[in-house]
């Protein structure tokens, strides 16, 4: 059966703020905090206007630039840009407790920097009280990464200097990708979002702002940029927790091509850079571009996942997903809804399986809120307390639909039977939140309602 596909084109803003947690506490700790929100009961407020398109802001992408002319080409003195193979955009929201990191991440990229193959592009925001690193200064600046030595300073060009932005407003990031491809032409580009995330809740945190990006809002700033620029990213890259769901992967699955996602959290050292972008893959992708061969989007998606089973301490999962088979997946999930919904299996069986599928954030408020997909049907179809055989065909088929879908998966051994995507599913009540059932996958799975079922006691 296939779905409808429903635009979602609200979503209610949670309530409750973020507290502060302390940088220096968590720079001097032994433990670097996940890239889960510091308080994950309660989200930031974000921006409380719905938006239907998205307002311009005042500073940041030419407003010249996409107005006729040609890309690349902007300012009072135009110059054009050499088009290369790949421009990466860097969103990195460390207005909060990840502030040390994001810094130190961003001088992890300036030992290789972008060469001359690719535009590696960088939004730094450090909100108002940074931390002492690289002269400490404040606010929001862009940079183009270039090769440097210096491990105490970012030495890199600063392009812009924004100052005080809100990073959760879906027009700060829209606004930046458009001022990426405009200014800096490619043949492909790849958005990596990096900071705190929590799955179908969205991510970015901006403490100065009270602010949290929810995941309709990152679809609308995504797909106007998409619409402004006429330009599709080839790959969207989260460095942030939790956020390999499928919920995600199909709310966001016209924004991009690819998109490359861990299901567990993240430590807060984020994405191996030094090895992504230096000394195996950017090296890679160089010498592919000067034989003048082309890294493919999904080539490149794959290579990202290789990189990280280097590194399972901080990326126990990531997977690389080919968003037009989400598609799929979500069909699949429809016919598992229903399976759900009509079978006469008893409630508490579909129950005890849940809480013993593959779990994530399991240390967390919500400990067992996300499991794996894959893992939850394959423990339905191996199960001898379930004889319905049309729920175990279409626990089957999510099953295929997942293996299609996901291109490349690492895993720890922790996580032996995560396969790349998972899915809104917890241990206890089970009754899915309001909020929840605006997303599209809900909508148009009818996974909420599966949900609702299970969260029934047994007829006795």
């Amino acid at each position: 059966m296939e779905i409808n596909r429903i635009k979602n084109d609200r979503f209610p803003v949670p309530t409750g703020g973020i507290p502060e947690k302390n940088i220096e506490t968590a720079k001097k700790t032994t433990g670097s905090p996940d890239r889960l929100p510091e308080d994950i009961v309660s989200l930031g407020k974000g921006t409380d206007a719905k938006f239907d398109k998205i307002p311009q802001l005042k500073s940041g992408a030419d407003k010249n630039a996409g107005d006729g002319e040609k890309p690349g080409v902007s300012g009072e003195n135009p110059t054009p840009v050499p088009m290369k193979k790949w421009t990466i955009l860097v969103y990195s929201a460390a207005d909060n407790d990840l502030e040390p990191f994001q810094v130190e991440d961003v001088m992890e990229m300036e030992k290789t920097g972008g060469g001359n193959s690719l535009n590696l592009l960088v939004q730094l925001d450090r909100g108002k009280k940074p931390s002492n690193l690289s002269d400490g200064w404040s606010g929001a600046r862009r940079y183009k990464i270039e090769r440097d030595g210096d491990p105490e300073k970012i030495n890199s060009p600063v392009l812009e200097d924004l100052g005080q932005v809100n990073m959760s407003d879906p027009s700060t990031l829209s606004d930046f990708i458009q001022w990426g491809i405009k200014k800096y032409p490619a043949k492909h580009y790849m958005l990596i979002i990096s900071d705190h995330g929590k799955g179908w809740e969205g991510a970015i945190q901006d403490k100065s702002h009270s602010g949290w990006m929810e995941l309709p809002r990152i679809e609308d700033a995504l797909m106007d940029a998409q619409e402004k620029t006429g330009q599709k990213l080839d790959i969207l890259g989260f460095d942030a927790c939790l956020m390999g769901e499928s919920e995600v992967a199909y709310q966001l699955r016209d924004s991009a091509d690819y998109m490359v996602a861990s299901e567990e959290s993240e430590g807060a050292e984020g994405w191996p850079y030094k090895k992504f972008l230096t000394v195996n893959l950017l090296k890679s992708i160089q010498s592919t571009l000067l034989m003048k061969l082309n890294m493919k989007p999904a080539q490149l998606a794959r290579n990202i996942v290789k990189e990280a089973r280097s590194d399972p301490k901080n990326l126990p999962t990531l997977s690389a997903v080919d968003m037009k088979k989400i598609d799929g997946v979500a069909n699949a999930t429809k016919e598992l809804s229903d399976a759900i919904i009509a079978t006469d299996t008893p409630n508490s069986v579909l129950k005890e399986i849940a809480k013993s599928s593959t779990a994530f954030a399991k240390d967390g408020a919500y400990m067992s809120e996300y499991k794996d997909q894959h893992d939850f049907c394959r423990r339905i179809l191996k199960s001898d307390k379930i004889s319905d055989k049309k729920l175990k065909k279409a626990a089957g088929e999510v099953m295929n639909s997942i293996e299609y879908a996901v291109m490349e998966e690492t895993h720890s051994e922790k996580y032996q039977h995560a396969r790349g995507l998972s899915i809104h599913l917890p241990s206890y009540g089970f009754r899915p939140w309001p909020h929840y059932r605006e997303l599209d996958f809900p909508k148009d799975t009818g996974w909420d309602n599966a949900l609702l079922k299970l969260s029934k006691p047994d007829k006795k």
